[in-house]
Order: structure tokens, then C-alpha cells, then sequence
């Protein structure tokens, strides 16, 4: 969906100054609207709050984010529990 985006302010959020966004979409959309809290110092996204066309208001905060740290490959590894049929090819 494509947004119209409004500089609400600013916030710290967690001790981190952010920039409050407001989006409101310009069509069709599951949201009546979005609003985003962005690290000004990372542009990392630290709190976004979504209201849905039914009025459920969702809120999410984002902490101790830290990107592009390493994975262990063993994180994607599964094993398929005893029992499960398993097909291959």
C-alpha cells in the first residue's frame, strides 16, 4: 500500500530520541493508519503502533534490537520430531 507520511515529532523511546511518522494510506488498505517511531541516530525502527479498519489498535515496541549479528547455521537446523512422516525429493 502506498502512504502519505507526517513528521509527528519527536520521542524517546527506551532512551532512544526517535522521530514519530504518521501514515495514513491513500488507498485500499487493512489499516486506517500506521504510526512508526525511528531511531534518528540508527533509522532503526523502535515502536510502530497499527490501527486496523475494525479499531483494534496494535502496538509493538521493539528492544534490544541488534542487526546484522551473526547466526549460528545450527539455528536452521531442524529435526523433524519422532514419529513425523518425512518426504524427500
Amino acid at each position: 500500500a502506498d502512504y502519505e507520511a507526517e513528521l509527528e515529532g519527536r520521542e524517546t523511546i527506551d532512551g532512544h530520541e526517535t522521530l514519530r511518522i504518521f501514515l495514513t494510506p491513500r488507498g485500499e488498505s487493512p489499516y486506517r493508519h500506521v504510526r512508526v517511531w525511528v531511531d534518528a541516530a540508527s533509522y532503526l525502527v523502535r515502536k510502530f503502533e497499527i490501527m486496523e479498519q475494525n479499531e483494534t489498535l496494535r502496538t509493538v515496541v521493539l528492544r534490544d534490537l541488534r542487526p546484522n549479528r551473526p547466526i549460528a547455521d545450527e539455528v536452521f537446523t531442524f529435526s523433524p520430531p519422532a514419529g513425523a512422516d518425512v518426504f524427500e525429493g
